[in-house]
């Protein structure tokens, strides 16, 4: 919808619309106006110092896994981080500064997959050029640590 009323491709409303969801106040089901999702984010671009295109860049990285594992008091210092370099920085390079600063707060990383391997056993067959077929077999590091 957003892309038919400005006229605009449907990538560049997916932008504006999550621009939008990040620096714009928000208001709850009761009726009161709660602040942006991204206040000094939002601060930059109603000042002009982000653009779009900035503000839609750090949304993605507020939406990535390694930042979804950082406390929310954290994030904050890091936004500001973020937003105080935005008019000196293209959208790519604010994008890279925000990585590495999210990278740097979460090196531990993401939790550790628990989940025991799948196992695969294969035989493949390959046809060669005596009309003999080659084989060769293989398993799963699990399944011949196992035996």
């Amino acid at each position: 919808m957003v892309a038919s009323v400005l006229t605009v491709d449907r990538g560049r409303a997916r932008e504006i619309v999550r621009a939008a969801e990040h620096v714009a106040a928000r208001v709850d089901l009761q009726g009161q106006v709660l602040p942006p999702v991204l206040p000094a984010m939002a601060a930059a671009f109603s000042s002009g110092a982000a653009s779009l295109q900035h503000v839609d860049l750090i949304a993605r990285l507020l939406d990535s896994p390694a930042a979804r594992r950082i406390p929310p008091y954290a994030w904050t210092g890091i936004e500001e981080q973020i937003a105080a370099v935005a008019d000196t920085s293209t959208p790519t390079e604010l994008a890279r500064f925000g990585a590495d600063l999210v990278r740097a707060y979460d090196q531990d990383g993401a939790e550790p997959d628990e989940r025991e391997p799948v196992q695969v056993n294969e035989l493949r067959l390959t046809p060669l050029p005596t009309g003999v077929a080659g084989r060769s077999a293989g398993c799963s590091p699990t399944r011949s640590a196992t035996r």
